[in-house]
């Protein structure tokens, strides 16, 4: 029964890396994003978004990520 937990550590810890490298990337992620958005919405500047909000979009959904992650390595960890 040693496998479940040690997996959902490898799991977490996987998920929290992902996290923080979503939130350190999220400027040029953020970038790509209002691109694609600038160039999908040329017509209507009422849909168009600021490059901010992707910027703080891409953060906190890192932030958010990483916490998730290192919050079930923990429960894995303290279940041992």
């Amino acid at each position: 029964m040693l496998i479940l937990p040690a997996l959902s550590i490898v799991l977490g810890i996987g998920i929290a890396v992902l996290g923080i490298i979503f939130a350190t990337k999220a400027s040029s992620i953020a970038d790509m994003m209002w691109t694609r958005n600038e160039s999908a919405t040329r017509h209507s500047r009422l849909l168009a978004a600021p490059r901010s909000y992707y910027l703080w979009l891409c953060r906190i959904g890192g932030i958010v990520l990483s916490a998730a992650g290192a919050g079930l390595a923990l429960s894995a960890v303290a279940s041992l």
